[in-house]
């Protein structure tokens, strides 16, 4: 069909007609533009999908180009328009079979993709995507990333293994300098770039062929506008608005002359830019001996070369050397890739064309070379024929040669192994030298002679080495004090001398600090070597010990003059309390083989300059408790309660008083006093009783389980162990609180009694306020507080609480006095009514145990309530299971 519009020439439209919008005055070069954008054909259902995703890119391209001028509102069958359009072609396109496209241009329909791939995103077929090229002002071409090089061994290609012949010249020459030799070149293709689009644009002199998608700019002084337009089949490009244009077989150049050309004809003025936004993929065939032999798609410009990395490269098994290419059954070139390799010349490689065949042969004969040479490999023979031409491919000897002799190691037709040692001085030797298939040429080394030289070595701020004369002395080599490093040894030096008949090294000291001096002098020998030794590095050592009454302890090392100032000094000084009139000097004396040791007192004040000597031992004593802050806390009712300095001895009244005194609230009966050490060996009574409780119970079960035979009993047992464990269990986490019952009593009757006492080092008394409540717990019906009743006794608060439950000990009950006391039945004779009877106090606890031997399984252990109140009163607290 064709497209209609309305094209404003300075006049409005009809405003009368439905749904008209006036037109603004436009460039004759923008109006050009517009007619290109509305004239271009619609697809009709015969249309190939290609040419359909084709048509919409260069319309969209041409569109995003010229946003500044605005589309018409209405349809465009209902404008008038007013210039005639000329109608498209009558033929319709006809629908391109599948198989009418290259494999690499086939269109495959959207509806016929698996799902996963449709969601994967386009094909990569060679042609463009359906996608704006030019939505960004680039082409499909120009936004390939750059190339990545990935490595073959992530791919499943890598030959890190040996080949072949790499394992045959290694393993079956008897040299040992071909161990690690490897096939020279084939890293070349260890990785690739991706070639599914060359970075670099299109040259000039590209030749255009089918499946090339140009990016056509026309260009004048108020319009830049790209079109995208693919290369058909038959050659042609479609430049919308326009029509076909011939650009096949074309170079870039000429095309973009011919293009520009077509394009004036329609609107004078215009100029265009043709560059190409994807090339068209060619493919060939690449076989014989690589990675990959097969079917390849490379760029429109690929080269034999650029197919045999898309293939994978040569395999180790093929030749580098004689890679031929073919068109139509005819040889195009053979490609030596040493001329590459070796002298960066690529002749021989040409322009591929779809359908040609790259193939390479297997490699030819081989010579591998080894030893004093910049490349040691196995190289493939082409036109070389001696040894100075294959050793040409190695890089020729290193100056470390020995030009004298050069191995030529081979196998005879019969399997015979033969070593030719050649003299290469002569003149044409090399040259004259025939080489064969499977030689190795081997070019030793030298050998470093010995030289006749003297060293120093060791300790020494610079190592020396001179060359050996006759007449040379140790004082040559020797410079002076400057010439040792700090720590040296300065007692004596080695000098280490070769003993050519023993063939070893001899050993022999010489006075160092002499040689230093002047004082001593030797000759020297060739290949002599004077050592200057470490303290550190041997252990050397002659220590002071200072300890005491210092910052840092420990030993120092002894250097001369050193005094006993000092000695202190590197030890931090003197502590606070330290005793500097009574240092203590220990030394020791050697005399007639024996050891004995002296010691002095000395007043710092008075000998400062006292010089120790090496192993010397000093103690700086301290005063008596000079160093030593004691503390003890005092809390609750009292004036200034918190943490106070105590004097050694200083009774608990006067850390009272210094409080300020009791408050008028202070509860004396509930005064509770803690001590580091009472918590000490309260807590060592706790774990020797919770062990003797834990051996008891190991031999009543042991006992048990060796006497029962009944299967009831035996599971009674069986629950008993539990049942104990977990009570030791708990047992063991019960910790000592290290409170003291105190008597309390207004400050001055207090400090006048038998109950003041002296203080230690962490003590802590709490001073309650007076409460209000008697507290109940254990077996009872109601475990409760009550309001304190001067006149209500023990059985009273019993009453309160509902009385003792049927599986309580009445036989053990025991009142926990807020003083810290415990007063329990039993105790001094009391019994039950006498206890019953007893007046409490606030604060005050009473406690009613369980009857544990009421448990079934507490029944073997007899007496255990005894050993658990032994440990609860200890503690002086309430047990849980009590």
């Amino acid at each position: 069909m064709t497209r209609t519009m309305a094209w404003g020439m300075g006049k409005d439209m009809d405003n009368s007609m439905p749904g008209a919008h006036s037109i603004i005055r436009l460039p004759a070069l923008a109006r050009f533009i517009l007619l290109l954008i509305l004239l271009i054909p619609a697809p009709t259902a015969t249309a190939t999908a290609t040419d359909m995703a084709l048509v919409q890119e260069a319309a969209q391209a041409a569109e995003m180009g010229s946003q500044e001028i605005p589309r018409v509102g209405p349809p465009a069958d209902a404008l008038r328009p007013s210039i005639n359009v000329p109608q498209p072609s009558p033929v319709a396109p006809q629908a391109v079979q599948p198989g009418s496209y290259p494999p690499s241009m086939r269109v495959v329909p959207r509806s016929a993709l698996p799902s996963n791939v449709e969601q994967s995103g386009p094909i990569d077929s060679g042609l463009p995507t359906d996608r704006d090229p030019s939505a960004h002002g680039k082409f499909d071409g120009e936004l390939e990333p750059e190339a990545k090089v990935q490595d073959f061994q992530a791919q499943g290609i890598a030959d890190n293994a040996a080949s072949d012949l790499e394992r045959i010249y290694r393993e079956r020459y008897a040299s040992t300098l071909s161990a690690r030799l490897t096939q020279f070149g084939y890293e070349f293709f260890a990785s690739r770039p991706d070639l599914r689009q060359p970075r670099a644009p299109a040259e000039p002199g590209y030749v255009l062929g089918p499946g090339d998608v140009l990016g056509v700019r026309l260009m004048s002084a108020s319009l830049d506008q790209d079109v995208v337009a693919m290369v058909s089949r038959e050659g042609s490009l479609d430049l919308p608005g326009m029509g076909l244009l011939e650009v096949a077989g074309l170079s870039l150049s000429e095309a973009e002359k011919a293009v520009n050309a077509f394009a004036g004809g329609y609107a004078p003025g215009v100029r265009t830019k043709l560059r190409v936004a994807r090339m068209r993929s060619l493919e060939v065939y690449v076989v014989g001996e690589v990675r990959r032999p097969g079917l390849v798609q490379v760029p429109g410009r690929a080269t034999a070369l650029t197919a045999l990395i898309a293939a994978g490269g040569v395999a180790k098994s093929g030749s580098l050397r004689a890679i031929r290419v073919t068109r139509d059954g005819k040889t195009l070139t053979s490609l030596d890739l040493y001329g590459l390799l070796l002298h960066g010349n690529l002749g021989g490689d040409v322009s591929l064309a779809s359908g040609d065949v790259v193939f390479v042969p297997r490699i030819g004969p081989t010579v591998a070379v080894s030893g004093a040479v910049p490349d040691p490999r196995i190289y493939e023979l082409a036109q070389e024929r001696n040894l100075a031409e294959v050793l040409s491919l190695a890089g020729g000897g290193l100056p470390q040669a020995q030009a004298k002799r050069i191995l030529l190691r081979s196998f005879s037709i019969d399997g015979g192994f033969t070593v030719r040692d050649l003299d290469a001085t002569g003149q044409g030797i090399l040259e004259a030298q025939a080489v064969s298939d499977g030689d190795l040429l081997e070019l030793r080394f030298h050998t470093a002679d010995w030289p006749s030289d003297v060293r120093l070595e060791g300790h020494v701020r610079q190592p020396e080495v001179l060359a050996w004369r006759e007449g040379l002395r140790l004082s040559d080599l020797l410079s002076g004090q400057d010439l040792l490093r700090p720590g040296a040894v300065t007692d004596f030096g080695l000098l280490r001398r070769w003993d050519r008949q023993a063939n070893r090294w001899a050993v022999k000291a010489f006075p160092l600090a002499q040689a230093l001096a002047g004082g001593f002098d030797m000759s020297l020998e060739p290949h002599d070597v004077v050592e200057v030794l470490s303290r550190a590095a041997y252990g050397v050592s002659e220590p002071v010990s200072l300890r005491g009454a210092v910052w840092k302890e420990g030993d120092f090392e002894h250097t001369p003059g050193l005094t006993l100032v000092d000695l202190l000094a590197l030890g931090g000084g003197l502590r606070f309390g330290a005793e500097a009139s009574r240092i203590e000097v220990s030394r020791k004396h050697l005399e007639n083989g024996k050891a004995s040791t002296e010691t002095m007192l000395i007043d710092l004040a008075s000998a400062k300059g006292f010089a120790l000597l090496p192993h010397d031992t000093v103690l700086v004593p301290s005063l008596k408790d000079a160093a030593t802050f004691r503390q003890a806390t005092i809390q609750g009712q009292v004036r200034y309660p918190g943490v106070y300095r105590i004097q050694t001895g200083e009774p608990l009244s006067s850390l009272i008083r210094r409080a300020g005194g009791f408050t008028p609230e202070a509860y004396f009966h509930g005064a509770k006093f803690t001590s580091a050490k009472a918590r000490e060996v309260q807590q060592q009574s706790l774990d020797r009783l919770v062990r003797e409780l834990e051996m008891w119970a190991d031999k009543i079960l042991a006992e048990q389980a060796q006497t029962t035979a009944d299967p009831e009993e035996t599971a009674g047992a069986r629950e008993a162990r539990l049942g104990i464990g977990k009570l030791l269990s708990r047992l063991q986490e019960v910790k000592a609180e290290g409170r003291v019952a105190i008597v309390l009593a207004n400050l001055d009757d207090f400090a006048a009694s038998e109950y003041d006492f002296a203080l230690e080092d962490g003590d802590v008394l709490e001073v309650p306020s007076k409460p209000s409540f008697i507290s109940v717990v254990g077996s009872v019906y109601t475990p409760s507080s009550f309001l304190y009743r001067p006149e209500t006794r023990v059985k009273g608060y019993l009453s309160k609480s509902g009385g003792p439950t049927r599986t309580a000990d009445t036989n053990h009950m025991y009142l926990l006095k807020a003083n810290g006391e415990v007063l329990a039945m039993g105790q001094d004779g009391m019994g039950s009514y006498r206890f019953k009877d007893l007046r409490l106090m606030p604060g005050d606890t009473l406690v009613v145990p369980e009857d544990l031997e009421r448990v079934p399984y507490f029944r073997l252990f007899r007496g255990i309530t005894d050993s658990l109140f032994k440990i609860a009163t200890t503690a002086g607290i309430a047990l849980a299971i009590l």
